[in-house]
């Protein structure tokens, strides 16, 4: 095989390659901003099923991120990462938005919770009626 020839088959391989590359790209940028049970799927969310109307009313502002595979929020005003419990049905913001949740912290597991293996306090339950 010649030197152009080879050449040839290099350029197309590189080619197919950076292609599969964008489309695995945009792929997996389309699924981590779709609410759902998770941002991602090795990332878990801690669940509860709200009881009533009613809630903490505290403000939460901060990044959304991962630890030990878990959705948390860095309190930016305290610097104290929370572990994130949002009602049942609530939509997950992605990873690395900013976010203001209404609720407020618990240095214990409220009752009714469903971990999901997302156990480490402090916590913050973001309140249903927000």
């Amino acid at each position: 095989m010649t030197a152009t020839r080879a050449g040839r088959r290099m350029r197309g391989r590189g080619m197919s390659s950076v292609a599969l590359l964008t489309v695995g790209v945009a792929v997996l940028a389309g699924c981590q901003t779709a609410p759902g049970p998770s941002v991602d799927p090795d990332v878990v969310v801690a669940r509860y099923e709200p009881t009533g109307a009613g809630g903490d009313q505290a403000l939460l502002r901060g990044r959304v991120a991962a630890v030990h595979g878990c959705i948390v929020v860095d309190d930016e005003s305290s610097d104290t990462v929370y572990t994130v419990i949002f009602p049942a049905e609530a939509p997950i913001p992605p990873l690395g938005e900013d976010v203001e949740l209404v609720g407020g912290a618990h240095d214990r597991l409220p009752d009714g919770v469903t971990t999901n293996g997302c156990e480490t306090a402090p916590f913050w339950l973001v309140s249903a009626d927000a």
